[in-house]
């Protein structure tokens, strides 16, 4: 299994729907970061490789797979190397890489604490085929605006349902009583353990596509609207400031 860009379109549409940061928060909820004591990129990828995986360059990460279907992601936090591994890998995935790791290395890579602590924790479970989120909303109405404006299909059923057909999975905006909170259900055509591997997985460079994404919709409504854009500026927390000015 790899990140597939086909993702990303899930990913907004739940991001927009969500809220951002409760997006995030799901998103870093379900990693399992452990620190490493590797002190370069160098000794982490020879050990990685020695030890009889993978350690392929990502952007600013390494990607290293469990096998041929499941992976996780070494990342540079605070100056330390951390395997972001998620509730999704399976223990004895990561129980099986962490001794490799070790006899490769000749010592261990990870503290004992960290190690019992991960291993000692189950794998999440995860439905089949579908899983629901709540939203921010509790307007359908206002939630198809919001939709449409950031370019994400949907189309209203009789029930006042709306659904969203994108790339890899279907959403079904569902308002089980009057003003209450629209839940979102979302259906895979793969399975929603894959799913939601691909989604706690988004690294630095992912959500930046995802970014760029979100800001070719915003300006291409801007146009549309008659704006020009005057201005645009990466901020040091790197979100993008547009400037926009009326056309004429």
């Amino acid at each position: 299994m790899s990140v597939s860009l086909t993702m990303i379109p899930v990913a907004l549409a739940l991001r927009v729907v969500m809220g951002k940061e409760k997006f995030e928060s799901w998103v870093a909820s379900s990693q399992r970061p452990q620190i490493s004591n590797f002190k370069s990129r160098r000794e982490l990828t020879s050990i990685v490789q020695l030890a009889g995986y993978d350690a392929i360059p990502y952007g600013s990460s390494i990607k290293t797979h469990f096998n041929e279907k499941n992976f996780f992601f070494w990342e540079l936090r605070d100056g330390k190397w951390v395997a972001v591994f998620t509730k999704y890998d399976a223990s004895q995935h990561i129980d099986v890489f962490i001794r490799k790791l070790n006899e490769a290395a000749g010592r261990n890579v990870f503290s004992d604490k960290q190690a019992a602590d991960i291993l000692q924790t189950e794998s999440m479970h995860v439905p089949e085929r579908r899983a629901l989120f709540p939203t921010n909303f509790s307007d359908t109405y206002l939630l198809e605006q919001v939709l449409k404006e950031n370019a994400i299909p949907c189309q209203r059923q009789a029930d006042g349902t709306l659904v969203s057909s994108l790339h890899s999975a279907e959403l079904r905006f569902i308002q089980h009583r009057p003003n209450g909170v629209i839940d979102v259900e979302v259906t895979g055509q793969e399975s929603m353990r894959t799913i939601f591997h691909q989604l706690s997985v988004l690294d630095e460079n992912y959500r930046k596509h995802i970014q760029q994404e979100t800001v070719t919709k915003v300006k291409e409504r801007a146009e549309e609207k008659g704006f020009l854009v005057e201005e645009e500026m990466v901020l040091p927390d790197e979100s993008i400031l547009l400037t926009l000015r009326v056309e004429g």
